[in-house]
């Protein structure tokens, strides 16, 4: 009896397996797929691994938005709050054109992307703690700003950092 059982459970094994071999080949491409794209990289002491299908879908409006973006625009949109109203005061009076609203200025070009209103406020300008502003401009966030803030964080948190060894 022992010697029937002990050569039975294989077939019983090779059976299942037959039986079931179009979700054990699901299972093991996509378990291939998985491995295939995660992305290792070290940046000097920490390895950052990415999974791309982790990775959330951008928004369409989004996706459109992100290929114009340089490292100086990602750069403002992760560390600005798009939320509420932002007065920038500037010395040297509403002759002086900051840096920001230069043709190639970071506001400039995220105005002509629709991704926040600028506006020119009057010379000596009187903000609602009662400095006053030589030149200074208002700045107002749209919707595309915030949405394009959070995709870059969803992004960032669906990598895993470690020390590297």
């Amino acid at each position: 009896m022992h010697l029937v059982s002990s050569a039975l459970w294989p077939l019983v094994a090779l059976l299942a397996i037959f039986m079931f071999k179009p979700y054990v080949e699901t299972f093991l491409t996509a378990a291939s797929s998985q491995v295939q794209k995660a992305s290792k990289f070290k940046v000097g002491q920490v390895d950052i691994t990415v999974s791309e299908n982790a990775l959330p879908k951008a928004p369409l409006r989004v996706g459109k938005i992100i290929p114009q973006m340089d490292n100086e625009l990602m750069e403002y949109v992760l560390t600005t709050d798009p939320s509420g109203t932002h007065l920038n005061c500037y010395e040297g009076g509403a002759t002086t054109t900051p840096s920001e609203l230069a043709d190639d200025g970071v506001l400039t070009r995220l105005q002509a992307m629709h991704m926040l209103t600028v506006t020119k406020l009057p010379k000596n300008y009187k903000d609602d703690s009662g400095q006053r502003c030589e030149g200074a401009v208002k700045v107002d966030y749209d919707q595309l700003f915030g949405e394009t803030r959070t995709y870059y964080f969803d992004v960032l948190k669906q990598m895993k950092f470690s020390e590297s060894k």
